[in-house]
């Protein structure tokens, strides 16, 4: 349901972006694969941004480029629990308003919809 394209942040603000598609939820294994292919290395490249997204749920407001892999990775595990009536609720709510300014919101309103 949830796809971000992430990429190195120092090869970005350099002008010689360097990313890929990450579909959410993915192990451990595959983001450490993901940032090592893209050069987040923990030593010259240390942050990563989050360039482009494709969701398959509505109203989904608080995906940002400064996003945490980890907090993506929870939520998207926690949709990929709902059922059909509960991403219903799920997206009626998130379109509805106040409560989809970040990811942790998002994860809250999970929360509140099962």
């Amino acid at each position: 349901m949830i796809e971000a394209y992430i990429d190195n942040a120092g090869k970005y603000a350099e002008g010689q972006p360097q990313g890929e598609w990450l579909t959410f939820p993915a192990t451990r294994e595959a983001v450490q694969s993901l940032l090592a292919r893209i050069g987040v290395d923990g030593m010259e490249y240390q942050e990563y941004l989050i360039t482009d997204y494709r969701v398959g749920i509505f109203g989904l407001t608080g995906l940002s480029e400064n996003s945490d892999i980890d907090e993506l990775n929870y939520f998207a595990s926690l949709l990929n629990d709902l059922s059909f009536e509960e991403i219903d609720r799920f997206e009626a709510a998130a379109i509805r308003g106040n409560h989809s300014g970040s990811v942790k919101d998002l994860i809250n309103l999970v929360y509140c919809v099962n």
